[in-house]
């Protein structure tokens, strides 16, 4: 015996003790609870995924693999809890092996409160819990779960449509939050957890979430994260290195953009970086408080549209480092963080001359900010604040213009080009200074973007209402003023329309827009595509039926009837069942005869001169002589005849109590015939083959007209008795 095959057989029976020791293991130990039903929901290495319901309405899923995808329209890849316990169902547990929730999993489970989701998921399937009207809470515990699925017909997420679905609990092992996980949920607020370093695109996408925490150990998050979230008005911010935003770090769309009262940002104390476009068009903001001594440094466009002149919340003692920094002096207004009697002076020095003041009497040598503070137990309550400046050897400061403009200010006059200028002032406030001027001549910005509508909708683009596909142009001002040309291409979606084809038996039904069909015909469902456009499906249904067909067959002896599947060669009544093309039942019943093939030896003599017809074959000479006729039923029949030639005479057959006479012999027109009784007999005159060509009644010693017989020889028949005969 094959060594494979052994060991796979060995190896499935060791699955099926697995499995069995599992189901007994899971039976003892279930919270005391007694079990209502289980059974085998997936496939795994080790053993099959099982499930087991409850009588506290807790389904629990075991195993080491992944569930089965399921599917709600096709009633034979039903779930197996569907029919029977869906509305019973108030808890779901997801085992920490699990890796794949199957698709339409819990489908219509309207009764289930809380899913808890184990820690080895990769991947959660679609419609997963569509029609879960009762869902509250998700404990979400998947380390590096990779997708979630749609939730209803392509549209948001498998949570989606759970219309009470208010608490996530987020497990400490968790390290990825992929893509579109929690799009369009009604969330309240949510806290990712320190392990967390994965935010995917659109995860959090139109929640109901009112504030969110961000951890230190976060270093990548989507572009759209938390877009769209019309409630948000706080974010805790404290991610200390994230440096990746939507794809490979840049995106149009900033993880927090569209959220229209998003007024509190605080960003904590260890943050280092800040990545592009993390706070873009974030313009509803009216206050920032950073709890960084150092200020963190900002990537591109991160607080582009965001008010300058909102207060900007600062530890003590930072205000020089903001408001020098090339990013952060963006903002006008930093405010040291917690004090409200804080005053603020500036001052001018001559560069190498010392600075002193009422309040500064110590001399001060550099420009900068410096502090006076009245001490208090946070050290740091009354607080005066002088921002020194320095008229230097070399004042240097930059410009920015668009290309194709001049620069001019109170130094320099018609500047067009890139590069450093340099200007000498004397006198001012006693110092003689250098200006130095750094300028920048930037280029038009060139931006593309795509977009799609349904037929019939419209499409705004800035101003300008579009309801055709193609490519338009739009011309803006940059944050430095300079044009920026914004190219759209837009695609316009006509309705989908899918024809399916499918084939049933009869006495069978097909699922289809929640209705079970048996009649051929053609059937319509309207659906909305992932777009959001009318998708129409035509369905043509084809019931087939099943097939019971009769054969009779006749064949000779020897022969053997093989066609439809059958190989039979004696008489009898067979039976063939089949499938046609279309999986439906095809019974066939053979009725089969087979017909004997016969042999006949006859002997015979004629007189000498005369003719022996052999089945039209005109004889005179002695001989063995063969003919193969078709008996009716169209089988051979062969005739052997032994011929003898002998002397004219008179042939008779005698009994014991009466003899027959015939004559003459051969006879022409007529042949007599003498018995002795009775005085009327029946007579029949048959050919050598058996068939009766003449018959009648003949009385004693008369003669029976033989004129329509051809030349040949014959059997006269009379009272039982046989003689021979020639017809001439």
């Amino acid at each position: 015996m094959n060594k494979s095959f052994l060991i796979q057989k060995s190896i499935k029976r060791i699955k099926m003790f697995i499995v069995l020791l599992a189901l007994i293991g899971v039976s003892k130990n279930v919270n005391s609870q007694t079990i209502v039903d289980q059974g085998i929901c997936g496939s795994g290495n080790l053993w099959w995924v099982t499930w087991i319901l409850t009588s506290d309405s807790v389904l629990t899923i075991y195993g080491d693999g992944v569930m089965y995808d399921f599917d709600i329209f096709n009633p034979y890849s039903l779930p197996p809890w569907y029919s029977g316990y869906r509305s019973d169902i108030k808890e779901v547990i997801i085992g920490d092996s699990i890796t794949h929730i199957g698709d339409n999993a819990f489908w219509d489970c309207n009764n289930l409160i809380a899913v808890t989701i184990g820690e080895k998921i990769k991947t959660i399937g679609n419609n997963v819990f569509w029609g879960c009207d009762s869902l509250h809470t998700v404990n979400y515990n998947s380390i590096n779960c990779i997708s979630v699925g749609y939730g209803n017909m392509g549209l948001g997420s498998v949570f989606s449509f759970c219309p009470v679905f208010t608490t996530l609990n987020i497990g400490n092992k968790v390290k990825t939050i992929p893509d579109n996980a929690f799009v369009l949920c009604r969330l309240d607020s949510v806290i990712i957890p320190n392990n967390v370093t994965t935010i995917g695109i659109q995860s959090f996408l139109a929640c109901g979430l009112t504030s969110v925490t961000l951890p230190d150990s976060l270093t990548s998050i989507g572009a759209n994260a938390f877009g769209h979230c019309f409630r948000l008005h706080t974010v805790n911010y404290n991610a200390i290195n994230c440096i990746m935003v939507g794809f490979n770090g840049w995106s149009l769309f900033g993880p927090f953009e569209d959220c229209p009262v998003f007024m509190t940002l605080n960003i904590g104390n260890q943050v280092k970086n800040i990545s592009h476009f993390m706070f873009y068009n974030c313009n509803s903001l009216t206050s920032i408080t950073s709890l960084s001594i150092t200020p963190p440094m900002l990537g591109y466009f991160v607080f582009n549209n965001v008010p300058s002149n909102i207060p900007v919340y600062i530890p003590c003692l930072t205000y020089d480092s903001y408001s020098k920094d090339s990013v952060w002096n963006y903002f006008t207004n930093f405010v040291i963080n917690g004090h409200t009697d804080t005053t603020f002076y500036t001052a001018v020095k001559c560069y190498n001359v010392p600075y002193t003041d009422q309040d500064f009497t110590t001399p001060i040598d550099s420009a900068g900010i410096y502090y006076i503070t009245l001490v208090n137990s946070a050290n740091c309550d009354s607080v005066i604040c002088l921002t020194l400046t320095e008229i230097p050897h070399i004042t240097n400061y930059s410009a920015t213009i668009c290309q194709g403009t001049f620069y001019t200010d109170d130094n320099f006059t018609n500047l067009t080009h890139s590069g450093v200028y340099y200007d000498t002032l004397q006198n001012l406030k006693d110092c003689d200074s250098i200006i130095e001027l750094t300028l920048i001549v930037d280029s038009a910005y060139f931006m593309p973007i795509a977009a799609r509508i349904c037929v019939g909708m419209s499409y705004d683009f800035f101003g300008k209402t579009l309801i055709t596909g193609g490519v338009y142009l739009d011309t803006l001002q940059t944050v430095n003023g300079c044009d920026s040309v914004i190219e759209l291409t837009l695609s316009v979606d006509s309705f989908l329309f899918i024809p399916i084809t499918k084939n049933i038996c009869e006495n069978t039904t097909y699922f289809f827009k929640n209705e079970e069909l048996s009649v051929s015909g053609i059937y319509y469902d309207t659906l909305r595509t992932i777009c959001g456009c009318d998708s129409i499906i035509e369905l043509t249904l084809i019931v087939n039926s099943v097939h019971f067909t009769t054969i009779i067959k006749n064949i000779c002896q020897g022969e053997t009837y093989n066609e439809n599947g059958f190989n039979e060669s004696v008489s009898g009544i067979y039976t063939q069942n089949s499938h046609t093309i279309f999986g439906c039942d095809s019974t066939i019943i053979l009725d089969l005869t087979v017909n004997p093939v016969y042999f006949t030896k006859i002997s015979d003599s004629i007189s000498a001169g005369s003719f022996y017809n052999f089945n039209g074959k005109q004889l005179n000479i002695s001989g063995v002589y063969y003919d193969t006729l078709q008996t009716i039923n169209s089988c051979d029949s062969t005739i052997e005849l032994t011929l003898t030639i002998t002397s004219v005479g008179i042939v008779e057959i005698l009994t014991e109590k009466s003899p027959i006479v015939v004559y003459p012999n051969p006879a022409f027109m007529q042949l007599h015939v003498k018995f002795d009784t009775p005085e009327v007999a029946n007579y029949s005159i048959s050919s050598i083959t058996g068939q009766i060509l003449l018959q009648g009644k003949v009385q004693n010693n008369s003669p029976i007209n033989i004129e329509s017989l051809a030349s040949g020889m014959y059997y006269l028949k009379i009272a039982g008795k046989t003689v021979k005969f020639v017809k001439e």
